[in-house]
């Protein structure tokens, strides 16, 4: 998937998958392009501290042996929220996990 967005506050990068489906997210990179903080959420509860960035700062998860995904809550979107309006551009690979009702 994309990470693309300049808003400041939360920014839905994953949609909540249904129900008794959770994502797992095995690789994740992004880049700013002006000083930001970032916060990574499952939903609206945080799941990281804040990061800091500067212009050009660059992040990187990689779960390449999918042994420790991150690991979301069922049914919840993950969420990139940043304090500042930095263009915020990357590419984000997950899975979900557990049947969706049809």
């Amino acid at each position: 998937g994309t990470i693309s967005f300049t808003a400041t506050g939360d920014n839905e990068v994953i949609a909540a998958p249904g129900t008794g489906a959770h994502i797992q997210i095995d690789h994740m990179e992004f880049v700013v392009s002006a000083a930001t903080n970032i916060i990574f959420k499952d939903a609206s509860t945080n799941i990281s501290g804040t990061y800091t960035f500067g212009a050009g700062g660059s992040y990187s998860f990689d779960n390449s042996s999918k042994d420790w995904p991150i690991t979301l809550v069922v049914n919840q979107a993950f969420n990139i929220n940043q304090s500042g309006t930095a263009t915020v551009g990357g590419m984000i690979f997950y899975r979900v996990v557990g049947a969706v009702a049809a």
